[in-house]
């Protein structure tokens, strides 16, 4: 046996060991039970474990520390698995012995370089692996049932993105932030970690539909007019135009979320007076999210933004109101991380980072 793959999702599994299969290792075993796990690599020793960092009973630290105990497996190069891959946790994992670190969610190409080189690591002259080849574009690219997720549509994503910093102050890493935010809030809500992914890459998508706004209206600070707030009303179901149709998950619930995000948990918000869970929770956890990141972003020396603190209290003040209440108590479980993100990815005046769409 020669990959040994650990984590408690079982979607997980599945997904590695495909990704597995395309760089020709096709003896993998999966558990979901990292007790199990550990006992069967005691006894047998794979060649490479993949383990996931932030499992029940026995976690990934836990677990690599059993397997640093023993002679027979302290040299068998592990990488820790995350989906909150931040540099703290990096470093966790590395000084207890891991080799490298995977976020989640995954870049198929990079997972699958990784796994190459780890296993070249037990076998410099192995010749089981093919070597992962340059991604093909067009007809001739190799789509596994994934790609949906993990590659929509790279053309239309960033042009997506460059679109949304053009017509607004947000940078490419505010983007990204909201994006983060809401697969944390998702997290806390109880949502898989493949809604996660998926909230992670389509939440910045929220306000693409502002481009059918003029910029002059955008930019205005003295009150709007009918038509103007005609036009502000209208860009929900613009965003939802511009997105709806496509194949690829991530546009279908990036749609779902523009035209969604700006309506009121009390019925008071646009363009459809929805109310309550009539909402779709995609669209309530942006608003959420959008708020915290538009409260505490960096806009320049003298526009430093609120406090997560400061922030928060504004977001419980519109409990009931704007936001939903379950909702609301799913962020405060997950300040703590989400200040994590605020501090690892701020802008603190530094040029923007590539909008990769990891929880990294």
């Amino acid at each position: 046996m020669t990959v040994c793959i650990v984590d408690d999702n079982a979607t997980v599994n599945a997904q590695l060991r495909r990704m597995l299969v395309q760089v020709g290792v096709h003896d993998t075993l999966g558990f979901t039970d990292s007790r199990r796990a550990l006992k069967w690599c005691l006894e047998t020793r794979p060649e490479l474990i993949l383990l996931d960092y932030n499992m029940p009973e026995l976690d990934g630290l836990e677990f690599l520390a059993e397997l640093k105990r023993h002679q027979a497996t302290e040299n068998i190069p592990v990488a820790m698995i995350s989906g909150w891959a931040v540099a703290s946790m990096r470093l966790a994992a590395l000084r207890a012995g891991a080799i490298d670190v995977i976020g989640k969610p995954f870049v198929a190409e990079e997972v699958k370089l990784k796994v190459f080189n780890l296993l070249r690591l037990t076998d410099p002259h192995r010749d089981l692996l093919r070597r992962p080849e340059t991604p093909r574009r067009g007809a001739e690219a190799d789509e596994g049932p994934d790609s949906a997720l993990e590659h929509p549509d790279g053309a239309v994503i960033e042009l997506l993105e460059r679109l949304n910093a053009i017509r607004s102050d947000r940078s490419g890493r505010s983007l990204k932030r909201t994006g983060l935010y809401a697969a944390t809030l998702g997290a806390a809500c109880g949502l898989t970690e493949r809604q996660q992914a998926l909230l992670c890459r389509a939440a910045p998508f929220h306000d693409v539909g502002s481009g059918s706004v003029p910029c002059g209206v955008l930019a205005r600070n003295a009150p709007l007019n009918d038509g103007d707030r005609r036009l502000l009303d209208h860009r929900a179901v613009a965003g939802y135009e511009v997105l709806r149709g496509h194949q690829s998950q991530v546009m279908q619930m990036a749609a779902e979320i523009a035209q969604s995000c700006l309506e009121h948990w009390d019925g008071s918000g646009t363009p459809y007076g929805l109310a309550g869970e009539n909402i779709p929770l995609s669209g309530r956890i942006t608003a959420l999210a959008d708020m915290f990141e538009q409260m505490t972003m960096w806009r320049g020396p003298n526009m430093t933004g609120l406090s997560a603190e400061s922030a928060a209290a504004v977001i419980r003040a519109d409990e009931g109101q704007q936001f939903d209440p379950t909702l609301v108590r799913a962020f405060e479980r997950a300040l703590p991380r989400l200040m994590v993100i605020m501090d690892y990815h701020r802008d603190g005046g530094q040029p923007d980072a590539p909008l990769d769409m990891q929880l990294d």
